[in-house]
């Protein structure tokens, strides 16, 4: 288990050196699953590593480059348009508390 966990941590590393980051990719919650589907494919046949399809949301999370993003983003459909955004820390009561 921890060589797997240091393992992990060491993709991740090496991605983020190639320019990579990790982005939530969501769609509005009546997007058909095929087309979130198509869309994570879409996206792993330009490189990018999906880590976790998201099933209480429509989405998933990818390592990726900013421009696989942007051609998501702009080829996206138009009924579904999935929002893409960075992965950040969200704080409830800011990052002091």
């Amino acid at each position: 288990m921890k060589l797997s966990v240091l393992a992990l941590f060491a993709f991740a590393a090496l991605v983020a050196a190639k320019g990579r980051v990790t982005y939530l990719v969501t769609f509005p919650d009546e997007t058909p699953q095929h087309e979130v589907d198509k869309a994570a494919s879409e996206v792993e046949g330009r490189g990018g590593v999906i880590n976790h399809r998201y099933t209480l949301i429509k989405g998933f999370s990818v390592i990726s480059d900013e421009d696989s993003m942007n051609i998501l983003r702009a080829s996206g459909n138009e009924k579904y348009p999935p929002t893409v955004e960075e992965d950040q820390v969200v704080y409830a009561l800011g990052p002091d508390h």
